[in-house]
């Protein structure tokens, strides 16, 4: 773990909303897997997310607000709006912060807490949950149970891994509500949920849905 990492966590231990106002959030992750490496830049605010994910060059800008999930190509200046799903619009209420969640899902479905480390002199600990399928550990500061520092997912089947590192965590930003919204140049095509379930297949050709949680649901119903 780096100094960075350890600094941002010093922010967020003293730097806490005050009560009663919405939540906003600032990280970057950087993956890495069998398909190479990407690296996203995360803003939330309350249950708003916009998410700038680069993948060799191309960036994909999402956007979450209301009842609207939104995907936009960025060279290109196109992309979709698509109204949520109703269990997605639902768990906005449980207050969930819109990104980096495995710490407080890994948890809830059952992780045990197999060792506590030393890093850097923060004190780490490591959350496993495994089964036939696969592996899942979640690094998170002793202080900060809810805030993931590193995620690595063990794919039995195929033996591959891939890992995400959270850096440069804050909640001191101020992030207005017209940043979750995209830019009135963009052409978007709008579409229902229904529409864009019977187009999946065109929708996303071009236009990846990266964090389908936040357009179905986490525990996706019949609509």
């Amino acid at each position: 773990m780096t100094l960075r990492i350890l600094a941002s966590l010093f922010v967020l231990a003293v730097a806490m909303p005050a009560t009663g106002e919405e939540q906003m959030w600032y990280a970057q992750a950087v993956s890495q897997g069998p398909t190479g490496v990407s690296s996203t830049y995360f803003w939330s605010r309350g249950s708003s997310l916009r998410a700038l994910t680069i993948v060799q060059g191309r960036p994909i800008l999402t956007m979450v607000h209301r009842d609207w999930y939104y995907v936009v190509d960025e060279l290109s200046g196109k992309g979709l709006a698509i109204q949520r799903g109703n269990q997605a619009l639902r768990e906005d209420a449980e207050g969930m912060r819109p990104f980096a969640q495995e710490a407080t899902l890994i948890v809830d479905q059952g992780a045990e807490k197999v060792r506590t480390e030393t890093i850097q002199g923060q004190r780490v600990d490591v959350w496993r949950l495994s089964n036939d399928q696969a592996r899942r550990e979640v690094w998170t500061a002793v202080d900060r149970p809810d805030i993931p520092i590193k995620v690595a997912i063990y794919d039995r089947g195929t033996t591959e891994q891939r890992t995400i590192q959270y850096v440069d965590w804050s909640w001191t930003l101020r992030i207005p509500e017209r940043f979750f919204r995209p830019d009135a140049r963009i052409v978007l095509e709008r579409l229902s949920y229904k529409e864009y379930l019977r187009e999946t297949t065109n929708a996303t050709a071009s236009l990846p849905v990266l964090y389908a949680s936040l357009l179905h649901g986490r525990a996706r119903a019949d609509e």
